[in-house]
């Protein structure tokens, strides 16, 4: 079975990912432990202090609406710049795929599970994302062109979806067994480019108050419940929100314990 790791999202304790042979003038990198979730998009001066301040991850939440803003074209410029600053200052991007496009659905929260059309095109912009920023990613090839010493820092993770365990961000409900087969299909898109990719499931607050949303620890009952979800999953994400210390504690417990119930060898 395919080790499942319970992490906080965006703080994940993994290695350093892929580069080049040739020295490199970038920051080595920090752990990829300690990391950065933005809300505003940094500039450079904001990825060099991060880099400067020991931050060895960023959370780059990697939204199909903009880059397929048009239907048929992919956009991948704001994203570009973002990947490039990471490599530059050493920093390990762990990705959140996310998203549907006006163009496939009424709203982005809306899955893309919902009919056969959306869930191919959300198969092919994972693909080309993982062709472009994967370790062997055009960005790359692109970057040595621009910045020969810098290293290529591919995702340490690919998260899939935020958050479906509630009805916030998967509309109108969430739905186990629907993201089951998102969680799939997205992790066989994406090994099929990156062999060795690591696939973490959406993070998801334990408790959300959304109609409809479904406890986190029952929410993790149901997808280990689909036949090879084990085989598929690396990475369990929560989003341990909690006014105090032990709230945090409690939450990954009980995320733990629910990953040991359900067979992983975590």
């Amino acid at each position: 079975l395919r080790a499942a790791l319970v992490a906080l999202a965006a703080s994940l304790a993994l290695g350093a990912c892929g580069g080049s042979d040739g020295e490199s003038d970038a920051p080595a990198g920090a752990d990829p432990f300690f990391g950065v979730v933005p809300v505003d998009l940094p500039n450079s001066e904001d990825f060099a202090r991060m880099a400067e301040g020991g931050v060895g991850s960023y959370r780059v939440v990697l939204a199909w609406p903009t880059v397929e803003a048009v239907e048929g074209s992919y956009d991948w410029s704001s994203y570009d710049a973002t990947f490039s600053e990471l490599a530059r200052n050493g920093i390990s991007p762990i990705v959140t795929v996310v998203g549907t496009p006006p163009a496939y659905a009424d709203a982005i929260t809306d899955p893309p599970t919902d009919d056969a059309e959306t869930f191919d095109a959300w198969a092919d912009f994972l693909e080309a994302a993982a062709e472009r920023y994967g370790p062997d990613g055009d960005l790359w090839g692109l970057l040595a062109e621009t910045d020969p010493g810098v290293e290529a820092r591919p995702p340490v993770a690919w998260e899939v979806w935020n958050e479906p365990n509630t009805a916030l961000f998967w509309t109108p409900a969430p739905d186990a067994d629907a993201y089951s087969a998102l969680l799939k299909r997205s992790a066989k898109v994406i090994r099929k480019v990156d062999p060795e990719a690591r696939i973490m499931i959406g993070g998801m607050f334990a408790t959300p108050q959304s109609d409809g949303a479904i406890v986190s620890y029952d929410f993790i009952d149901q997808l280990y419940a689909h036949s090879g979800i084990d085989e598929v999953v690396d990475i369990v994400g929560i989003h341990p929100y909690s006014p105090d210390v032990g709230g945090v504690v409690d939450q990954l417990d009980g995320t733990r314990e629910a990953i040991d119930d359900a067979g992983d060898d975590a």
